[in-house]
């Protein structure tokens, strides 16, 4: 699935490229840290289903070119991230009904890749800016044996693909050697296939929050600190191997903070 991801990555590489082909351009590559939460809730009563939290690490390049505008400028990123995460839920005890405590580790694998476009007219202090982009994942849980009232049972492992375009809407803005970004960011055409319940759901992107800092030093190196917020509300129900509207994707929350260290060239 991962070369799904790519492609779109490609697809927009390729707009840029044409876009830029006569420009020289700023080329910035970095790595980063991130501490990962996800979370999914109950559609009935709102409790905690799911979460999954831990590190990933992600690398990415970044393509700025020097445009004759003195109004409009534009900026292509594209990186991949990885990670295997703590994962925790519940499972119903087949004898009792009761709910049983559930925890593994489970793997995550993903391409990010968007189109920045900013009005400079207002100068480096503030720029208005709208991006364009898309993600993609997949995230893998391997099966297992669990404990029940009626003995040992195997808890079923499974895959998902998650795919999102999405936009943004925000400001940058610079003082000496600090630069900073902040917005909002809305989720749209967002999916998600799940392998073991041979089901694909669309659940809705509410609009959430990003913000970032980076501070530059030694003329070409960046260290920077990022929070990004995104929010999915509940899908409508859908057919699976359970049966006709069976299956639903609840309402999620993904947090993402990162570390990150930049290198201009």
């Amino acid at each position: 699935m991962i070369k799904k991801y790519l492609l779109a990555a490609t697809g927009l590489t390729l707009l840029s490229t044409s876009l830029i082909a006569s420009a020289e351009i700023d080329t910035t590559l970095y790595a980063g840290i991130e501490e990962y939460r996800w979370q999914e809730y109950d559609p009935q009563t709102g409790a905690q289903l799911m979460e999954v939290t831990g590190p990933r690490l992600r690398v990415g390049l970044n393509l700025a070119p020097r445009l004759q505008s003195r109004i409009f400028a534009f900026d292509y990123d594209v990186s991949m991230y990885e990670g295997t995460m703590d994962y925790s839920s519940q499972l119903t005890d087949p004898g009792t009904g009761a709910s049983l405590p559930f925890s593994d580790k489970i793997a995550y694998m993903g391409a990010d890749t968007h189109l920045d476009g900013l009005y400079t007219g207002f100068g480096e202090r503030i720029e208005p800016v709208l991006t364009l982009g898309y993600e993609g994942w997949r995230r893998s849980l391997d099966s297992r044996f669990i404990s029940t009232s009626v003995g040992t049972i195997t808890a079923p492992g499974y895959a998902e693909d998650w795919s999102m375009f999405y936009a943004k809407l925000g400001a940058r803005g610079k003082l000496g050697h600090f630069s900073w970004t902040a917005g909002f960011k809305l989720p749209f055409a967002v999916t998600d296939s799940a392998d073991y319940l041979q089901a694909t759901t669309h659940p809705t992107g509410l609009v959430s929050e990003y913000i970032s800092g980076d501070y530059m030093f030694a003329r070409t190196w960046k260290v920077g600190v990022s929070y990004e917020d995104t929010r999915f509300g509940q899908s409508d129900t859908t057919n699976s191997v359970l049966g006709p509207n069976s299956v639903l994707q609840p309402k999620a929350d993904e947090g993402v903070f990162m570390l990150s260290l930049a290198k201009a060239f």
